[in-house]
């Protein structure tokens, strides 16, 4: 069956081929063609891996260990798409013989299973998470619209204007003391530095209604994949892996036993 069935794509992307006999032009055109397993269109997910600090923040931090950097994803097939060592696919159609894609089967529990539906102690089994010491990895990740994840950045300086975008300029130094941080920055200020690092906001974001005294917010991560080593999942349930604290808060947990090479 055909995987594309709008015109558009005929005519824009599609590769073909002309030839003619006598008054008949032939017009041969290359035209992908799927099964009815891969006949929904998927959602393409990355995955992000971010360094996330223990409660022996300056000895140790943990990373989830998958090598699975994006997961095609429909509920409407048996199969999804793994794309691992952050290989890209060009266009909206892909070729099921493409090297970079691993076809996995939804009735299985795997790492990409696990990820989908978010379910730690899957993720933990199947992906897992691996130890590393300091230095802490340093950066600006863009999660979503203006939300930020700053690593290990020890100033914040800002240049924020008034609703209008005219007049009343505001600038302004932070000190940051946390190892990991995330900001929501007000779409308002135009100029944004993380020690070395630029941060652009997205003015499509831009609310009017938004007060220049609200240049940013501030809310901090919970390693749940650490925390649960130590207490039940049961102790856990209100928590989910998009929970972000108002405060940072400070835990006293056993150390690590971490075997040396």
């Amino acid at each position: 069956m055909l995987s594309r069935y709008d015109y558009a794509y005929y005519y824009h992307e599609a590769s073909f081929k002309t030839f003619r006999k006598g008054n008949i032009l032939f017009l041969m055109i290359d035209t992908p063609v799927t099964t009815r397993a891969f006949a929904n269109p998927f959602s393409l997910y990355d995955v992000m891996k971010l360094p996330l600090a223990t409660s022996e923040t300056h000895e140790f931090y943990c990373m989830l260990s998958t090598g699975i950097t994006s997961i095609a994803f429909t509920p409407d097939a048996g199969y999804m798409l793994e794309l691992t060592n952050n290989a890209v696919i060009r266009g909206d159609v892909w070729q099921a013989n493409d090297p970079a894609i691993t076809f996995v089967d939804r009735s299985q529990l795997t790492c990409a299973s696990a990820l989908i539906a978010g379910y730690l102690p899957d993720i933990k089994a199947l992906c897992r998470y691996s130890i590393h010491k300091p230095p802490f990895p340093r950066g600006v990740l863009k999660l979503f619209a203006n939300t930020f994840l700053l690593m290990n950045i020890s100033t914040l300086r800002l240049q924020c204007w008034s609703q209008e975008f005219r007049d009343n300029v505001t600038r302004l130094e932070t000190h940051l003391n946390e190892i990991t941080s995330v900001h929501t920055f007000s779409c308002h200020c135009d100029k944004i530095m993380a020690d070395e690092f630029s941060i652009v906001t997205d003015l499509h974001f831009c609310n009017k209604p938004y007060q220049i005294s609200e240049t940013f917010t501030v809310q901090y991560i919970i390693n749940l994949a650490y925390l649960s080593e130590y207490l039940e999942f049961s102790d856990l349930f209100n928590l989910s892996a998009d929970t972000l604290l108002n405060h940072s808060v400070k835990i006293r947990l056993p150390k690590l036993a971490v075997a040396e090479k």
